[in-house]
């Protein structure tokens, strides 16, 4: 499955590879991370594909939130299960980068003065927060943690 969102848009647009020879796509749906009630303006950033590519969650910078969306192993269509809003951190969070652990069962997202980790719910598609992290030093501003790497290998670190 690719999926993609456009500049500026808050619309996520979910391909399916038909052809694994030629990589040929076909696209399946387009479908907002945002509430149909929103107006203002909101930017999808990077999205991020659970290892068991079942889930998908594309954070929104305006709108201030994670959506989560199931994904179908067999159509590749998404189905929205929750916009998890991002509240109760520091003045003017926006959600920049997205990263899961190795376990998927672990979510990190962060905007450059915050890392929110939260626990993904996998039966019933919701985030469950678990721990903000405030980040200084280093970076552009004195801030770090708006760019998230996260060990594939499980190594502790």
């Amino acid at each position: 499955m690719l999926v993609t969102a456009g500049e500026g848009s808050h619309d996520v647009y979910a391909n399916v590879c038909h052809c694994y020879v030629t990589g040929l796509l076909t696209h399946v749906q387009t479908i907002s991370t945002v509430p149909a009630a929103f107006a203002a303006e909101s930017h999808c950033a990077e999205i991020k594909i659970h290892p068991s590519g079942n889930w998908v969650l594309a954070p929104n910078r305006g709108h201030d939130s994670v959506a989560v969306f199931e994904a179908c192993s067999h159509t590749g269509r998404l189905t929205m299960r929750e916009i998890c809003p991002i509240t109760d951190t520091a003045e003017g969070f926006s959600p920049q980068h997205i990263a899961f652990d190795t376990s998927g069962e672990h979510v990190y997202c962060g905007d450059g003065a915050t890392l929110i980790h939260y626990y993904l719910d996998t039966n019933h598609g919701r985030l469950v927060r678990v721990r903000d992290y405030p980040c200084h030093g280093g970076g552009s501003g004195g801030q770090i943690g708006g760019y998230i790497a996260v060990d594939l290998r499980g190594a502790k670190l």
